[in-house]
C-alpha cells in the first residue's frame, strides 16, 4: 500500500511538471502572435503550443484558450490581455499555485512605451 501512495504522488509530479513545461512554451508563444503581425514562425509556434495544451491543459484553461484566440484574430490588445491573465490564472489555479482571489488582480501588458532616444 505505501509502494502504491509514493508512486501516485510520483507520478502526480511528474504529470505537473511536464504540464508546466508546456504552460511555460504556451505563455511565451502568447507573446509573439497577435493578428497579422506575428510572424509565420511565431502563428506556428502558437498552433504548436495552443495543440500541446490541448493535451494536457483541464476544459477551463481551453475555454480560456478559444477566447484569447479569438481576440488575437482581431488584433484586440485589450482583450487579448485581459483574457491572457486570465488564461495564466487558470492554469495557476490548475497547477496547484493558491491565490488569494479568484480572478486576477490585474492585467497583463504586452507593449512597453518605446524609450526615447538619448
Amino acid at each position: 500500500m505505501t509502494w502504491w501512495f509514493g508512486n501516485h504522488r510520483d507520478r502526480e509530479a511528474s504529470r505537473r511538471a511536464i504540464t508546466q513545461k508546456y504552460y511555460e512554451e504556451f505563455a511565451q508563444a502568447c507573446f509573439t502572435n497577435l493578428g497579422m503581425a506575428a510572424s509565420y514562425e511565431d502563428r506556428r509556434r502558437w498552433a504548436i503550443a495552443c495543440n500541446t495544451l490541448y493535451l494536457m491543459g483541464s476544459a477551463t484553461v481551453f475555454e480560456h484558450v478559444e477566447r484569447l484566440r479569438a481576440f488575437a484574430e482581431k488584433a484586440d490588445i485589450q482583450g487579448y490581455e485581459r483574457e491572457l491573465a486570465a488564461t495564466i490564472w487558470a492554469m495557476r489555479s490548475e497547477l496547484g499555485i493558491r491565490s488569494p482571489t479568484e480572478e486576477p488582480p490585474h492585467r497583463l501588458a504586452l507593449w512597453a512605451a518605446p524609450v526615447p532616444e538619448s
